[in-house]
């Protein structure tokens, strides 16, 4: 039995800017192509159904969508303007 070793903080960076690649492009999919495209897209990299449905469905989870923004520009002007 092989015994088991964790990966390096370099290693996990690595994973985890090429997951955060292949979400940013399975959304850009989305706008692209459709739904069903983007979500074949991250089968095939492997990401669970859990993970599959966030990046689809929940909108406000997503870095860089309009939604949030937009509440952050409203929180700003109120702030402003208090």
């Amino acid at each position: 039995m092989k015994a088991r070793t964790s990966a390096s903080p370099s290693q996990r960076e690595r994973e985890d800017t090429s997951a955060s690649q292949v979400i940013e492009r399975a959304i850009g999919f989305m706008t692209e192509r459709d739904r069903f495209y983007a979500e074949t897209y991250l089968r095939i990299h492997g990401f669970s159904t859990e993970t599959i449905m966030r990046v689809l469905f929940n909108q406000r989870r997503r870095r860089g969508n309009r939604p949030a923004e937009q509440e952050r520009q409203e929180l700003d002007e109120q702030t402003a303007a208090a």
